[in-house]
């Protein structure tokens, strides 16, 4: 297979739940007392909730939430912002939820 065939990887059905609970706790207005916290983005989410629901597996996922973000020529440590600077301000404000690019890219993956 030529490296123009190459087939976009199949999303694991774990990190297809996490991010349609992530869709479902942003339609629910981001409840602040949550499994997910407005003021971290993807990774940290994902920790929080493998923590409750698929700790073991916490490895694998966020390996794989990494290789597609690669995937696309997006860099793992702040993926939806321009620089460590934005993302740690809209963090610190607790809006990392509401970040447009955050949200499409977890709505692009809940495969609702």
């Amino acid at each position: 297979m030529s490296e123009q065939e190459f087939e976009k990887s199949v999303q694991s059905e774990l990190l297809t739940k996490f991010y349609q609970a992530y869709v479902k706790w942003l339609d629910e207005g981001a409840p602040i007392y949550h499994t997910f916290d407005r003021h971290h983005g993807l990774c940290m989410n994902l920790k929080r909730w493998s923590n409750r629901y698929a700790q073991v597996e916490y490895g694998s996922l966020i390996d794989e939430m990494a290789r597609q973000l690669e995937d696309v020529g997006l860099g793992f440590l702040h993926p939806f912002n321009d620089n460590s600077f934005s993302f740690n301000y809209e963090a610190d404000r607790g809006e990392s939820h509401l970040n447009p690019k955050r949200i499409q890219w977890v709505r692009d993956h809940a495969q609702l």
